[in-house]
């Protein structure tokens, strides 16, 4: 019996090759939708060569395939069918909402920023959003809502979500103009300084929205054994992918 205005945390499991993590059974997803975030052995995502390699591992079609270049904003495009989709990248925007469209993969790129998943319980449609601190000040959480729901005409109850690996607050410091634009139940103060935990906040607002469930992921991108993830603040650079597949 799942638990209602419930925020959990766990980690997600890692395929047999290390490339990718998927969404834990906590988050079933319709068989012809897929949710993965990729890791530092699929390569750097921003790197077209990467993208092509990973989405044929997994039987998907790269023709088909959009990724964002993020502006840390709260814009949203909406996919209704195959001819939707930009071709290999959309500029200016920070997420997508699609449902029923086979053969589409929709990604964000992501280096320490929140990667949002929002999915509906039983049929193929669903969100995907990238957030860092700017994100989740705009709004953007709020807007993934509002055209998901709008777009499909669904109830609060039937949409669950989950947040991918992370900077978590263990390692996420930000300075004082930072961390007083947010509620004090967000950060973390230490000797060192203020840390933010970003994914919390994210899952206040999703639960504010009015979800029942959403699950936080507890890999943080920064100090993960390994390393697993590239992260800005550990001094990786490249980017992983958020992808949602619809087979």
């Amino acid at each position: 019996m799942p638990l209602k205005n419930a925020i959990r945390f766990q980690s997600w499991p890692v395929d047999q090759a290390g490339s990718f993590v998927r969404n834990p059974e906590f988050l079933s997803p319709h068989p012809r939708l897929g949710l993965f975030v990729t890791t530092l052995a699929a390569g750097n995502m921003q790197e077209e060569a990467a993208r092509v390699r990973f989405l044929r591992k997994l039987d998907f079609d790269a023709k088909h395939l959009a990724v964002s270049y993020q502006v840390h904003g709260k814009e949203i495009h909406v996919v209704r069918k195959i001819e939707d989709v930009p071709l290999n990248r959309a500029d200016g925007i920070d997420g997508w909402v699609a449902g029923r469209v086979q053969g589409v993969s929709l990604g964000v790129f992501i280096a320490d920023c929140l990667p949002i998943f929002l999915m509906h319980r039983e049929e193929p449609m669903g969100a995907l959003i990238h957030a860092g601190w700017r994100g989740l000040k705009a709004g953007i959480v709020e807007e993934a809502f509002r055209a998901l729901t709008a777009e499909f005409h669904l109830e609060a109850g039937e949409i669950v979500a989950a947040i991918g690996p992370h900077v978590r607050s263990c390692c996420y410091q930000v300075g004082d103009d930072v961390a007083g634009q947010f509620p004090e139940s967000w950060g973390l103060k230490k000797e060192s300084g203020c840390y933010l935990d970003l994914g919390k906040g994210a899952a206040d607002k999703l639960l504010a929205c009015g979800l029942e469930e959403v699950l936080v992921s507890t890999d943080c991108t920064k100090c993960a054994e390994n390393p697993l993830f590239f992260s800005k603040r550990r001094g990786l650079k490249g980017a992983q992918m958020a992808l949602l597949a619809f087979s």
